[in-house]
């Protein structure tokens, strides 16, 4: 229950394994990613400008980019966005 609370503090540690991680991403690459993950926050009715990026990472299949929470969100209402490398498929998953 802890970690399902606290993923985004753990997973940005989880992430920094050299077995996982690829080259680190460009200034201009990072804020490509960054915004085609807004897009998709917009798509799903969330407001971005609500969620400023704590954490982005280059893994071997995907980029994962980390949204912190901003007052007025409850706590542990931060956002993680998975693109697939592959086949460009966005996930979300919430930190509620």
């Amino acid at each position: 229950m802890l970690v399902r609370h606290y993923y985004w503090l753990i997973l940005p540690f989880i992430l920094s394994l050299g077995c996982l991680r690829e080259k680190p991403l460009t200034h201009d690459e990072t804020g490509h990613v960054i915004e085609i993950a807004k897009r998709f926050l917009v798509k799903e009715g969330i407001r971005a400008d609500d969620f400023p990026v704590a954490y982005v990472t280059n893994l071997k299949e995907s980029w994962i980019i980390i949204f912190s929470e901003r007052s007025p969100h409850p706590p542990g209402s931060d956002l993680t966005v998975k693109i697939s490398k592959d086949d460009g498929q966005i996930s979300l998953i919430r930190g509620d």
